[in-house]
Parts: structure tokens; C-alpha cells; sequence
């Protein structure tokens, strides 16, 4: 084996001390890909479904009760991911992120391929909502194995990495899935779910076993709720940020009707380069704060929203509202490596996992919070009045951090 092939890396070892092994190249990309499939199948609980929703709509009915079912189908993993945060965090800790990756994996896998063949309303429900518990507590493993192995500009630039895999994984899965439900019925597309076990036994082979969070006993010694209590701010700005963020995917297809824009393609090609722009922001994240800082990442980040959100607001056209997808996509794909590599840094090493569970279920709270915080504001000031209200917001939350002095970004 050539030397360049190889590396030593620090391991955990008895009582967990440190210990050199000597590791592959192979063995290294083998598990760069394990670490970074968590985004992907993260993206791909809400991409493959999409194309099903008419049909599992008319399965259950038609009318507004199936749609109602439909729209269950597609929203319920949200409830799941944020319920999985703290608890992903603390079986971490308890049984290390390497089992619980696995066991995630698994479950992930075999509960979407259960959508092949229920036909059951609560148990095709049920099956999603322990989805996205599987989906969080996958993220959440990896996440913690990447902030542990690896130093803090590695890991910006991977946690940059993993967002654009899950944008490319969720852009890739809801074509296929289209041309897979078009020729088979509404339970095809969930066959895609079975690529988490195809991703298992590489797991099981290639990541160090016990490697990932803290035992119980560190956790205890490390005064975790204090710990975490200290983050509740930076939650806060993540919850907020992300009502924002998650504007592309909940509000747009209402601005575009209001426009006049109607045709489901149509809305598609647009809102897709939100999607696509997400990507490039996440893979550009690592370079961007390499040059620019922690600070001022967060500031190009608030600005780069407030500018996409703001030409929504303006936009009656397509080709502006097109930019504006992209834009708040750019931005979108800064905001989730910026805040884990916040908590990464932030958090005390006993409690890395659980403050990484919470930060995901901050994430999917501001997903969840958007249309209950959009639907009072738009009925006061209308759509286009919705889109520049939050965009002025964001662009002074943007100036105030600039100005502020010995600010270090996000939430302080």
C-alpha cells in the first residue's frame, strides 16, 4: 500500500484514550459517504412523496378528506424530526451515534419501503411519522461522528457538503420518483427509501465502533441542562431564521397564483431553483466563512434572504420571482451548516449530540411555525405585503448584526 494511502487517525481506545490506527484511503471516502447519505435521506422524506400525493389522495377518497390524508402523508415526518431531536441526542449518549446510526438506517429504510404496501390510513401515517424520527436521529448521528472526527475548518466545509447532497438527493428523488409513479401506482416512488439499506452494511463495515457522543456518566459530570439552557437563544434564531428559510416551500406556489402562475410545471421550474441554489450555498459554506468569518458568514447569510424574499415580495413576473428563488435557495443553503458548526462549537463536548437533536428540532419548528405566523400577517397586509414584511425583517436583523460590536454571529 503506497503511503499516501493512507493516515493515522485517533481513535477512541480503552477507557477512551486516544489511540493511532493507520486508515485507507478507501476506508476514508467509504465513510466521508456514510456520513454525508444523512442529509440526503434527510431531503428524500420530502421529495419522494410528492409525486404520489394525487394518487395516495384518491386512494383514500378524493375530495377534501383524501387531500387531508395526502397532505398528512407528506407533513407528519416534520412532527417526527422534531420530536427525535433531544430524544436522538440522548440515546447518542447512552448508546454511542455509530449503533444509533445503524439502528437508524435500518428503521429508515424499512419504514419507507412500507409504503409499498400499506394501504391502511393510520398505519401508512404511523410508518411516516417514525420516519422522520429515523430521518432526525440518522442526521443527528452523523452530524455528531463529523464533529468528532473531524477539525473545525474540515468540518464547515463538510457540513457545507452535506447540505448540497441533500439538495442534490432531493432534487434527483422527486424527478425519479415522478417517472416511477407516472408508471406504476402511488406505492412505487416509496421503494426509494430501500437505498438506506443498501447504505447499511457499508455502515457497519467501515465506521469505528463506539465512536460518536459521551457515556452517561460524562454527560452527568458535564451539567447538561445547564449546558443546553445556555443555547436557548441560539434555538431561537434558529426557529426564526428557518420560518423564513422554509418561505420558498410553503408561501411561494401562493405568490405565484396570485400572479397568475398556476400550472403545477410552471411553479415547479421556479421554485426548483430554490432547490438547486440551496445546494451551491451549502457546498460554498466552507469557503465562504474560511474568508469571510463567522460573523460576516452569518451576515452574508441573513442578507442573501432578505434579499431572495424581498424580490418575491416585489416580484410579479416569472422571471423575477425565478430570481428570488435563487436567491433565498442560496441563502437557505448557508443557514444549516452555519448553525450545526454553531452548535458544534458552542456546545460543551458532553452534551455535542444532544445540543445537535435540539438544534434539528428548532430547524423543523420553524418549518412548522411558517404558515401559522404567515397566515395572520398575509391576511392583514396580503401575500406580496407577507414576503416584504419578512424580508425587512431579515435585512435588519442582517444591519444589526454588521454594526454590532464584538458580535460573533448568529443568536449572540
Amino acid at each position: 500500500m503506497k503511503l499516501e494511502q493512507v493516515r493515522p487517525v485517533a481513535v477512541p481506545g480503552p477507557r477512551g484514550v486516544p489511540r493511532l490506527r493507520v486508515e485507507p484511503l478507501w476506508r476514508r471516502g467509504a465513510i466521508l459517504l456514510v456520513l454525508l447519505s444523512g442529509p440526503a435521506f434527510l431531503a428524500m422524506v420530502f421529495t419522494v412523496i410528492p409525486p404520489a400525493l394525487p394518487g395516495i389522495a384518491a386512494h383514500f377518497g378524493g375530495g377534501a378528506a383524501g387531500q387531508l390524508v395526502a397532505q398528512l402523508v407528506m407533513t407528519l415526518p416534520s412532527i417526527g424530526m422534531m420530536a427525535g431531536g433531544p430524544l436522538s441526542g440522548w440515546l447518542i449518549d447512552r448508546y454511542r451515534a455509530r449503533r444509533l446510526l445503524l439502528a437508524a438506517l435500518a428503521s429508515y429504510g424499512l419504514l419507507g419501503l412500507a409504503g409499498t404496501l400499506l394501504d391502511g390510513q393510520w398505519s401508512l401515517l404511523a410508518a411516516r411519522l417514525l420516519q422522520g424520527f429515523a430521518a432526525c436521529a440518522m442526521v443527528t448521528a452523523t452530524n455528531t461522528l463529523i464533529g468528532e472526527r473531524y477539525d473545525a475548518a474540515t468540518r464547515a466545509r463538510l457540513l457545507g457538503y452535506g447540505t448540497f447532497c441533500g439538495a442534490g438527493a432531493g432534487l434527483a428523488s422527486i424527478l425519479l420518483s415522478g417517472v416511477i409513479a407516472e408508471a406504476g401506482s402511488w406505492h412505487a416512488p416509496f421503494a426509494l427509501y430501500g437505498l438506506a439499506l443498501g447504505m447499511l452494511p457499508l455502515a457497519a463495515i467501515v465506521l469505528p465502533a463506539g465512536g460518536g457522543g459521551t457515556s452517561r456518566t460524562e454527560a452527568r459530570q458535564g451539567g447538561a441542562a445547564s449546558a443546553l439552557l445556555g443555547l436557548a437563544p441560539l434555538y431561537a434564531v434558529i426557529a426564526l431564521v428557518f420560518v423564513a428559510v422554509f418561505m420558498t416551500n410553503a408561501q411561494v406556489s401562493f405568490l405565484l397564483l396570485a400572479d397568475g402562475v398556476s400550472g403545477p410545471a410552471a411553479q415547479s421550474r421556479i421554485i426548483g431553483w430554490s432547490s438547486l441554489t440551496n445546494g451551491l450555498g451549502g457546498a460554498s459554506y466552507g469557503w465562504l466563512r474560511a474568508r469571510l468569518g463567522l460573523r460576516w458568514s452569518f451576515v452574508a447569510m441573513l442578507g442573501l434572504l432578505a434579499a431572495g424574499i424581498t424580490t418575491l415580495g416585489l416580484s410579479h413576473d416569472p422571471l423575477m420571482a425565478t430570481l428570488g428563488c435563487a436567491l433565498t435557495g442560496f441563502g437557505g443553503g448557508l443557514a444549516v451548516p452555519h448553525f450545526l458548526n454553531m452548535v458544534l462549537d458552542r456546545a460543551e463536548p458532553a452534551v455535542r449530540s444532544r445540543a445537535l437533536g435540539l438544534a434539528y428540532s428548532a430547524l423543523f419548528l420553524g418549518d412548522f411555525m411558517n404558515p401559522f405566523l404567515m397566515a395572520p400577517l398575509t391576511a392583514v397586509t396580503g401575500i406580496h405585503g407577507a414576503f416584504l414584511t419578512v424580508g425587512a425583517c431579515l435585512a435588519a436583523a442582517a444591519v444589526y448584526q454588521a454594526l454590532r460590536r464584538g458580535a460573533h454571529g448568529g443568536g449572540q
